[in-house]
This record gives C-alpha cells, sequence and structure tokens, in this order.
C-alpha cells in the first residue's frame, strides 16, 4: 500500500519553485537588510576600537549611562546628589536604561554597553526607513536613498541632530522606530485596526523618548483627521477605495483613540508637566545650569535657531524640494499627502504654540527646558522633508521626460548628506592602521584613568560617597559604579527638583568656585576637608599632584595623573 504521507514528485518541485520565488521576491530586501545591520556592527567596533571598556562617554551619554548604573544599583546610590532627589529627569521613562542594563550582562561595562547599542540602533534606522520606502515608492533603489539620506547629522539648532550620531541617544532610539509608525499609518490610514496599532506603538514611541515622543504621537494622531476631509472617491494607490463610516462614527473613534493614548500616557508625562509648572526663581536663574534655565523669551532670537541652522546646513533645499513632492503627490494621493500636511500641523503646534502659551499664561516665567525640548521636536520636520524629497523623486521618475530632473536632484541631495558630514559614516567602519594607530595612543593615554577607576572599584566600599574635584563625575558613576556626592553637571538632571535642591546645588557650584581660584596651599586643602565632610562624602578624587595629606585626608592610592584621599571622619 503506497503512503499517503509522502508527497508526489510535483508537489516537490511546486514547492521548491515557491521557495524559490519567495527568495526572488524578498531575497533582495533581506540582503539590503543585512546589510544595513552589518555596517552598523562595522561603525560600532570602529568606535570601540575592539577596546576591553569604553570610557569615552561625553556629556549626555554618560547622564544616560549613569542613570541605568543607579538603577541597577540602587542600594549604592541611594546619597547620590541625583538619586537621593525623587524628582529628578533621571526619573524620565526612558526604554534606553533597561537597553543599557541588558547590553552591560553581555559587554561587562556600562560604557562599552551603550556603544554596542549604536549597531542595532543604526541596523533598525535604515531597515525602517527601507521598509517605509518599500511600501510608499514600490522601488528598492528609492527605499535605499531614503534609507541612507536619514542617516546624515544635520544640526536643527539648539545642539541638537537629526539622524544618527556615534552614541545611540534615546532621541535615535526614537528616530530609530519612527519610520515604522510612520509606514502604518500611511499604508492604510482609513483601516479602524490600523489607527488602532498606529496608537499602541505609539506608547513605545513614547517610552524611546517622551520629548519627542509626545509630539509626534500628537501629530500623527492629528494626522487622522485627514479622513474626514477627503472623499472615498479620491484616489488612493496604497488601497482600494472602501465606503467609510458617518462622520460623526469617524469623528467618535478619533477622539477615542486620543483618549485611549492620552490616559495610557499621563504617567509618563508627568515629569514634563512637573518641569513645566515650575516657576523660575532667582536660586534657579542664578543657578547656572547649562544655559537651560535662563528665560528664553521669543524676541531674543532662540526661536530662530531651527531656520537659521537649516539655511547654514543648506537643509532648506531639502525643505524647497519637499514641497515640490508634496505638490506632486497631491496629484497622485490626495488623502497622504493631506496626512502629511496633519502631521506637519501637529508637530508646529505641539513644539511652538503649547511651549508660547505656557510661557504667556505663567507670565513668561516658567521653567525654559520644557519650552526648549518641545521646540526640539520641530527636527523631526527634516525626517519628513527628507521622505517627501525623495517621494516625489520617485514618482518623477516613472516619467522619461523628467529623467534629467530627477538625476539633478538627487546628485544635490548627495552634496546635501556629504556636507552634513554623512559621507563621513561610510568611512567609520574602515579604518586605516594609521587610525588604529590612534586609538591605541588614546587607548594608552587612558590607562592612568583606567587605573583609578579600577582603585576605586577595589578600595572603597560599594556604597562609598565620591566627591571629584576636577575630574569626571559620570565616569565614576558608570565605570567606578560608584555614588557621587555632588557635580555642577548635575545641574540639568536637577532642574525639578524643587527650590531646595536648587539652592543646595547653587550654594556648591559657588562653594567650588571659591575653592577652584585659591592657589594650592594647606588653606585649600583644608578648605576642600571641610568642604568634602557638608557633603558627607567618604573619598575625594583629584586630578592635580598638589594634593597633599594633612589632618582630615589620608592618601590611599595615587598614580602619575590621579589621587584619592579618604576623608577622615570628625570625632
Amino acid at each position: 500500500m503506497q503512503n499517503t504521507t509522502e508527497r508526489q514528485p510535483e508537489e516537490v518541485a511546486q514547492t521548491k519553485g515557491s521557495s524559490l520565488g519567495w527568495l526572488r521576491t524578498y531575497g533582495p530586501d533581506l540582503a539590503c537588510v543585512l546589510t544595513f545591520f552589518a555596517f552598523g556592527f562595522l561603525w560600532q567596533m570602529s568606535i570601540l576600537a575592539w577596546q576591553p571598556d569604553y570610557l569615552g562617554l561625553y556629556e549626555d551619554a554618560a547622564r544616560y549611562v549613569a542613570t541605568a548604573v543607579a538603577q541597577d544599583h540602587p542600594d549604592a546610590f541611594r546619597y547620590d546628589s541625583v538619586v537621593r532627589c525623587a524628582r529628578s529627569l533621571s526619573e524620565l521613562p526612558v526604554m534606553m536604561f533597561s537597553l543599557i542594563r541588558i547590553a552591560q550582562r553581555i559587554t561587562g561595562d556600562y560604557g562599552s554597553a551603550m556603544v554596542s547599542l549604536l549597531g542595532v540602533h543604526v541596523g533598525v534606522m535604515m531597515s525602517g526607513f527601507y521598509l517605509l520606502g518599500r511600501v510608499l515608492f514600490r522601488s528598492r533603489f528609492w527605499a535605499i536613498v531614503l534609507a541612507v539620506l536619514n542617516l546624515a547629522p544635520v544640526e536643527a539648532g539648539f545642539g541638537t541632530y537629526w539622524g544618527i550620531t556615534n552614541y545611540p541617544l534615546p532621541r535615535i532610539t526614537f528616530a530609530a522606530l519612527l519610520p515604522y509608525v510612520w509606514a502604518m499609518a500611511l499604508t492604510k490610514p482609513r483601516s479602524s485596526r490600523m489607527q488602532l496599532a498606529v496608537i499602541l506603538s505609539l506608547f513605545i514611541l513614547v517610552f524611546a523618548h517622551p520629548i519627542n515622543g509626545l509630539p509626534a504621537a500628537f501629530a500623527i494622531w492629528f494626522g487622522f483627521w485627514a479622513t474626514l476631509w477627503t472623499r472615498d472617491t479620491e484616489p488612493d494607490r496604497l488601497q482600494q477605495p472602501t465606503p467609510s463610516a458617518s462622520k460623526t462614527r469617524q469623528i467618535i473613534k478619533i477622539l477615542a483613540l486620543g483618549g485611549v493614548f492620552l490616559v495610557g500616557s499621563l504617567w509618563m508625562m508627568k515629569p514634563l508637566l512637573q518641569q513645566a509648572l515650575i516657576k523660575q526663581t532667582d536660586v534657579v536663574q542664578d543657578a547656572g545650569v547649562y544655559g537651560l534655565m535662563g528665560t528664553y523669551g521669543v524676541g531674543n532670537g532662540r526661536w530662530l535657531e531651527f531656520p537659521l541652522a537649516m539655511v547654514q546646513t543648506g537643509t532648506v533645499f531639502v525643505f524647497l524640494s519637499a514641497v515640490a513632492g508634496w505638490v506632486i503627490l497631491w496629484r497622485k494621493n490626495r488623502l497622504l499627502a493631506k496626512t502629511i500636511l496633519f502631521w506637519v500641523a501637529g508637530l508646529v503646534f505641539t513644539s511652538w504654540c503649547i511651549p508660547l502659551l505656557i510661557k504667556l499664561a505663567l507670565d513668561q516665567k516658567s521653567m525654559v527646558s520644557f519650552h526648549l525640548e518641545l521646540m526640539r521636536a520641530i527636527r523631526q520636520l527634516i525626517g519628513i522633508a527628507i521622505l517627501l524629497s525623495v517621494w516625489g523623486l520617485a514618482m518623477l521618475d516613472r516619467q522619461k521626460h523628467a529623467r534629467r530632473y530627477v538625476q539633478t536632484a538627487l546628485l544635490l541631495l548627495a552634496v546635501w548628506f556629504c556636507a552634513n558630514d554623512g559621507g563621513k559614516l561610510f568611512g567609520l567602519p574602515l579604518k586605516s592602521k594609521r587610525q588604529l594607530q590612534n586609538y591605541s595612543a588614546i587607548a594608552q593615554g587612558l590607562a592612568p584613568r583606567r587605573e583609578l577607576i579600577r582603585a576605586l572599584r577595589t578600595q572603597t566600599p560599594t556604597d562609598a560617597l565620591v566627591l571629584p574635584f576636577e575630574f569626571d563625575p559620570m565616569l565614576i558613576r558608570y565605570g567606578a559604579i560608584r555614588p557621587v556626592a555632588y557635580s555642577e553637571r548635575d545641574s540639568l538632571l536637577l532642574a525639578v527638583s524643587g527650590r531646595d535642591v536648587l539652592l543646595w546645588q547653587k550654594n556648591n557650584i559657588e562653594a567650588e568656585k571659591e575653592i577652584k581660584a585659591m592657589p594650592w596651599s594647606d588653606e585649600k586643602m583644608k578648605r576642600i576637608c571641610n568642604w568634602a565632610r557638608e557633603l558627607h562624602a567618604d573619598y575625594v578624587v583629584f586630578s592635580a599632584p598638589e594634593a597633599v595629606e594633612n589632618e582630615g585626608f589620608t592618601k590611599i592610592w595615587k598614580n602619575d595623573d590621579y589621587q584619592i584621599f579618604h576623608v577622615t571622619p570628625t570625632k
């Protein structure tokens, strides 16, 4: 009797044919995605330079890593100058903290953990924009162009960028996830199920970066209203026209979706709302907190930083081509054109109008950080402009008479990409022998610092409170995993901690300035000792060889560049 489970030769051939057909259809896409991740990995390793640990994080990256360390070691950091303040910006619910803590389990140290996330971010971001391009353009070439152009670190004013830099900050996590949400929102803009999926995905965006995620979420939700002003009979290339529900039902549905998001994200908005409603005081005004606590009114030029940056970086050309791309899209698909227009309106409203109303309501005395951070959300317009520019070129590329204009515009986009340091990105993974030698020299220069970090970890208790004197406090936190008694660089993290904390911070900033202005002497060492005792510090790290022992200090370790002193408790 013949085995019925044995497949016939025709079925086997058909199965093989379907497998080959799948490879022919999606194989190139899979190859592109793998290339994106391989490029990201090479970029990541070019920064790590195959070091056993990484101690070179700069300001923002170091803050996030230090906060992740504190979350991993709550008992040891309970007296840290930032952790002990319940209302610090380190309480923001940011996905990056969890990612760093997970990566540290693999890398073994927190600095390398931060950098090791770069490759994943590059791969996810490029794959996301590639997917968005494949969905909208139906062209692999233009999808790759879209993915590559969004890598360029374009300055957007206020020292912020659109694109990717060497460290995967939360805003880069947000930018890496954003194209997937855009793809869902533009694929089936009238679908109730897709709209619900978009709303749920917005929670992930806000969790990735609340400051950017909230304006983006409002803008994308606001785009749903475009369906109310678009007739079902208007052309829609991505889906066939379908009869829609009554406008009343659509309005109720959109409002309900907005309500779901609002209720679900209130816990993530709390720290930002606290910051927005804190009024400035003389203490805040004089705290010298990174320029974020001064009053920036509308008339002092800060509002102009974004348009000025767009002119300086040549991105104004991208915006002009985006307008042309939107006009072409309007002729092809008015629903999608209106949806993107509503996105822009939503971003402008949340980034400019709401902060301005808060400033006016509080008589221009609101904490400016909230206003400034929301202004930074406008950089998302660069991503929208790149999308519309490439979209317009992809549609023109189908018309033979327009090929010459398309080639010229593509060349100008390439020049703009390279002018904004985009061209340098592709040189990063290909380090020459000389560059690797430079990295070796840098690593040798970091050797004394590594010795200091090792000494702190081996010769001090895990909960020892350390006072850095002219030394990087964040490095003590994420390198030595020791809490810090005070640091001027903590001012930004303490911005929403209230008057008492800010007054404490201000007094210590002034005390530190007075001590640094003194020449090295026994009197200066006594002042440092008394200051350390006031801060309840157990150890002081010096980067000066002039520091000497006295009745309040006992030297426990030194090398050619650094010294560690134990603070003798008062009797």
